[in-house]
């Protein structure tokens, strides 16, 4: 395997949410929302966001994101040291190949970074596969458990990071 996981470039964004949707849309067994789309155009075009990616072979097979983690569900003030990280998604074609834990990594690595001590993600209390991920990568379920925008449950999971090293 010789996935690279990078910052995004612009004329990559498209082809994250193309991962997104066909990732969502095997794990779900139906189509994502169809609004999704225009939220994550929106949300990767803010100053505060970061997208990263998995990249094999010039193709984006895996994508992620972050951004400061903020009170009030997400809208109130940022929460300083902490970073909240969505969107941990793979091709499903590559499923099983360790890209997800290589995506994670990376993504503790930027927040460190970018300065913040805490990593905090939300995920659906019934997706086994995120969830063995996130444990496995020293996240913990802390208790906080919220529905999304159509219903389904979602827990939130976090974990401190370790200092850089000098």
């Amino acid at each position: 395997m010789t996935v690279e996981v990078r910052i995004a470039r612009i004329d990559e964004h498209e082809a994250a949410i193309a991962v997104w949707a066909a990732a969502d849309t095997a794990r779900r067994h139906e189509p994502p929302p169809a609004e999704v789309p225009d939220t994550l155009r929106q949300r990767f075009a803010r100053d505060d966001v970061w997208l990263l990616v998995a990249v094999d072979d010039g193709q984006v097979v895996g994508v992620t994101q972050g951004w400061p983690a903020r009170e009030d569900d997400g809208a109130g003030a940022a929460v300083p040291g902490r970073s909240h990280l969505s969107l941990v998604f793979v091709d499903p074609r590559r499923w099983g190949e360790g890209i997800g834990g290589l995506l994670v990594d990376a993504a503790l690595e930027h927040a460190r970074e970018l300065g913040h001590d805490t990593v905090q993600l939300f995920t659906h209390q019934d997706n086994d596969r995120a969830r063995a991920l996130y444990t496995s990568r020293g996240f913990t379920h802390d208790g906080v458990v919220q529905s999304d925008a159509w219903g389904n449950l979602l827990g939130r999971w976090s974990r401190a990071l370790d200092p850089p090293q000098p």
